[in-house]
């Protein structure tokens, strides 16, 4: 079996490559980073591809993937807020060249999305289940969506086979941005002032160990299984848990206190519900006081 994943330098698409090299054969990264090298052998396990329709339609060609991850996306909701168009053709762009690649020259390769909770957007209900109506609240969620339908319309037109997953907070080694990097990061410095958290402490959130994810698409990919599927663990954790959480393993006896401000680029609330995953056999085995404790003891080592 071969396996291509997307965005390979990246947080979620390097621990696909990594993990999923532990239980199949042939996985390849592929990036437009060209410390990857240049050869498709199975010794090099890597490949460097420039985005465009041609050299699109000669991997697909060539290479006829078994399993196309696709992990590329912007790297955080604000910065697509301010690059709307480069968003645009991360997310929207560049799975509509994959699609009609895959339609013309793979029909039987089995594309697996990597998506977002952000699709979501503020809901009315606690745990969010694959059949709701979308109402994504920011351009990174909006763009997700639409990269969604866009692989829906293959499914139901062309019968392409595809998986959508949909990550909610992932975090986990190689994660060096967004709320618990930031908030080991302020925690580790030495200060006698309050630490200035964003926010008001009760947003919540489903956070999910990225082995959980690697997990996951192994299950997902196993089972042949298509369609959407939530992963994230089915458990809320507030703001003002996860910054307590994180000052105890930290051991500094430092205050902290949220601004207050809402983002209403992030819904208050973003929690799976995992039923769909459980049926195939998808249970996350680290939870979050297990995954911080390493993610600290990993920040002092480095210190």
């Amino acid at each position: 079996m071969k396996i291509f994943v997307t965005g390979a330098t990246g947080f979620i698409g390097s621990s696909l490559v990594n993990g999923l090299r532990n239980t199949f054969d042939y996985v390849y990264g592929v990036s437009r980073e060209r410390h990857l090298g240049e050869s498709l052998l199975p010794t090099s396990n890597s490949l460097n591809l420039d985005y465009s329709d041609a050299k699109i339609n000669k991997f697909f060609s060539e290479n006829r993937p078994d399993i196309l991850i696709h992990c590329i996306g912007s790297p955080t909701v604000g910065w697509a807020q301010e690059n709307p168009f480069l968003d645009y053709m991360s997310s929207v762009n560049s799975i509509s060249m994959i699609l009609e690649s895959i339609r013309t020259y793979s029909p039987n390769s089995h594309l697996i999305l990597i998506s977002s909770a952000a699709v979501y957007g503020y809901q009315d209900i606690n745990l969010l289940s694959e059949d709701l109506v979308l109402n994504p609240c920011s351009i990174y969620g909006f763009n997700k969506a639409i990269a969604e339908q866009l692989t829906m319309n293959y499914v139901n037109f062309y019968k392409l086979k595809a998986s959508i997953i949909r990550p909610f907070s992932v975090y986990g080694p190689g994660l060096r941005k967004q709320v618990i990097f930031d908030l080991i990061t302020k925690f580790t410095k030495k200060s006698s002032d309050p630490i200035e958290i964003k926010g008001t402490g009760i947003e919540t959130r489903d956070f999910i160990h990225v082995n959980d994810i690697v997990s996951g698409i192994e299950k997902i990919i196993r089972a042949s299984h298509y369609g959407i599927i939530n992963l994230g663990t089915g458990n809320g954790t507030t703001l003002v848990e996860l910054a307590s959480m994180i000052g105890y393993l930290v051991n500094q006896n430092v205050d902290f206190k949220f601004l207050g401000v809402v983002n209403d680029l992030d819904p208050p609330r973003l929690i799976a519900d995992t039923a769909k995953a459980l049926e195939i056999g998808i249970t996350p085995s680290i939870d979050i006081a297990s995954g911080l404790d390493e993610a600290v003891r990993r920040s002092k080592d480095r210190i």
